[in-house]
């Protein structure tokens, strides 16, 4: 094979992009309870612990960005 690069990702790639997928579903999942009524998914709408899962898996995440 040649002319055939292969690129191997270090195993902190794969934790960014699994908690920067965690924090982006939390976040379409809160604002999806917000949008469908955020009295009735108060807990879970953008003022609850939808955004707050978001934030804290997003920011930690960045920690394991190459």
């Amino acid at each position: 094979m040649e002319g055939t690069i292969f690129i191997f990702w270090n195993w902190s790639v794969a934790v960014y992009l699994f908690v920067a997928g965690v924090s982006a579903g939390a976040f379409f999942v809160s604002s999806l309870a917000f949008f469908l009524g955020h009295e009735k998914y108060k807990n879970l709408s953008l003022c609850g612990w939808g955004k707050r899962g978001s934030f804290f898996c997003f920011f930690p995440g960045l920690l394991f960005r190459s």
